[in-house]
């Protein structure tokens, strides 16, 4: 389940600052053509796709850790099941920054 959390945050961040770089490409006004332009409009409309995919599949994700949080609970107590879901926003909030860092790297 932990895997499954970081994968789809890498996926959605990654999304994310390939969304930004089109969307940049569309509003610089600095293509090569109108076949340039149509290619970028073509590849934002994939990518909204793809986030929207992206982010359902974050949401099944989520549901299911409802579930096994109450597993959870049920076999190994409250305090535990709160370390847990602690752990699980630390690691989402960890890969998004990861992401962010190695973006910033590669843009520069």
């Amino acid at each position: 389940h932990v895997s499954e959390v970081e994968k789809i945050c890498f996926l959605l961040v990654i999304l994310s600052c390939t969304m930004v770089r089109t969307e940049y490409g569309l509003a610089s006004m600095d293509w090569r053509g109108k076949e340039e332009r149509d290619t970028l409009e073509r590849k934002k409309e994939v990518l909204e796709g793809q986030m929207e995919e992206g982010k359902l599949l974050k949401e099944r994700i989520q549901m299911r850790n409802g579930l096994d949080g109450e597993y959870f609970s049920h076999y190994f107590g409250g305090e535990k099941r709160k370390n847990f879901d602690k752990y699980l926003r630390c690691k989402e909030r960890l890969c998004i920054e990861i992401r962010e860092v190695e973006e910033m790297i590669r843009i520069c």
